[in-house]
């Protein structure tokens, strides 16, 4: 028997010829949907022509809290494991809660589904015989609690999913929270050692002596690829970004305030740079050099790589890692101008990760700019600073925090 060939077509690997294979589940192609959680189902179902195993199903499935799986019965066997996480069981009619290592042994016909419980990802290994076609969904009350009921009884798969958002060819959300997350599948790496980062984000290698990867080994973070936590560098920055819906590259701004010197890369595509009011053009393998105090902006459709550091400074980074997941909903309010939402996202991050250095920090600015200056808001300022001191700079050159730059309590926060 031949060894199957894989391609990635947009988020992961998938068999296109029949064979055996090895994929890591971090490698393999995921499908999402924000209401039916995702899947990972090493197969590939929609290719052409598909690439099904014959004999049984086999998927990682993760649901977000309250995400769920379809209410139904078929007349095969199935087996589930639960990996990590919770989840609410809902089985013949009644609700059993899942707890990780917990197995459900589901017999032919009988009804069930899953509900993502708990604070975070449920990850759920689900194996099914694939011996008859016959599958049946039924109302049931206690599923339409939840979402996850037809509205009628059916046994016709196409209406049971007519009014069900579809999966997408994308990985879940809160990758950084799932348990592969920490592997780098294609990355080399020599006496990979650990150590917890100082600021709450990821812990970075501390000791490589080479390592190799690609920008697309490197999880996304919206139109930012975070290159210096995927490597572990400490001595300068260095990441890339794609362009966001307007177009954007490199937002406006200086580094007057940090004394940063700042490298830009043109990997591919093509941008056009502005640098104190002078447009031109960047095509791919461009370098463009940006002295501290000149306003620099950039759009475009390619990719740019960004390095930067201060001469004669040690370099402090800000590594978000699991933060991220949780953090992204304040930075997209924060982009928005919803400077509530964003207090009130940072807020449940902060809930989760107490000790992070930036969600602390951001939870300032973002309750400045909605008005909220009480005690609690210069606490977490003050907490900031403790974490990582070079925000004690950062915040007396941020205009977010204009409105209290003259109370006493903004001074004595950075002490």
């Amino acid at each position: 028997m031949p060894e199957a060939q894989l391609e990635d077509f947009g988020s992961g690997l998938a068999p296109v010829t029949q064979g055996w294979f090895v994929v890591n589940v971090r490698d393999a192609e995921w499908w999402s949907s924000a209401s039916r959680g995702a899947r990972c189902a090493f197969e590939s179902e929609y290719g052409d022509p598909p690439v099904e195993f014959a004999q049984f199903g086999i998927n990682v499935t993760v649901l977000e809290p309250g995400q769920t799986v379809l209410y139904h019965a078929e007349s095969n066997q199935e087996a589930f494991l639960v990996l990590s996480g919770e989840c609410a069981l809902l089985v013949e009619d009644e609700e059993r809660r899942l707890m990780a290592w917990d197995f459900f042994h589901s017999s032919p016909w009988t009804e069930h589904a899953f509900v993502g419980a708990g604070e975070g990802p449920c990850v759920i290994l689900m194996v099914g015989s694939r011996s008859g076609p016959g599958v049946h969904y039924p109302a049931s009350q206690l599923a339409a609690r939840y979402g996850a009921s037809v509205a009628e009884d059916t046994s016709d798969w196409r209406q049971a999913y007519a009014t069900v958002e579809r999966f997408r060819r994308e990985r879940p959300p809160n990758w950084a929270l799932l348990p592969w997350a920490a592997m780098r599948s294609t990355a080399v790496t020599i006496d990979d050692s650990q150590r917890p980062a100082p600021d709450g984000g990821d812990p970075m290698n501390d000791k490589p002596k080479w390592q190799v990867a690609r920008l697309d080994d490197i999880e996304r973070r919206g139109r930012d690829i975070p290159v210096r936590e995927h490597l572990g560098i400490h001595a300068f920055g260095i990441n890339a970004y794609t362009p966001g819906e307007d177009g954007t590259l490199i937002s406006e701004h200086d580094e007057s305030g940090s004394g940063q010197e700042e490298l830009y890369i043109v990997l591919d595509g093509k941008a056009t740079f502005e640098v104190d009011g002078e447009a031109f053009d960047a095509p791919a393998g461009t370098f463009v050099s940006v002295r501290p105090e000149s306003r620099r902006k950039a759009t475009g459709d390619g990719t740019v790589l960004a390095l930067g550091a201060t001469p004669g400074e040690a370099y402090q980074g800000v590594d978000w890692g699991e933060a991220w997941p949780f953090h992204r909903d304040s930075m997209t309010a924060y982009g928005e101008e919803r400077y509530a939402d964003a207090l009130e996202a940072v807020s449940a991050a902060l809930e989760h990760m107490p000790d992070h250095a930036g969600l602390n920090y951001n939870y300032a600015c973002f309750a400045t700019l909605a008005g909220e200056t009480g005690d609690e808001t210069f606490a977490h300022l003050r907490r900031s600073v403790e974490l990582l001191p070079r925000f004690r700079e950062d915040a007396r050159r941020d205009d977010d925090f204009a409105a209290v730059r003259d109370d006493p309590r903004f001074e004595e926060a950075l002490r």
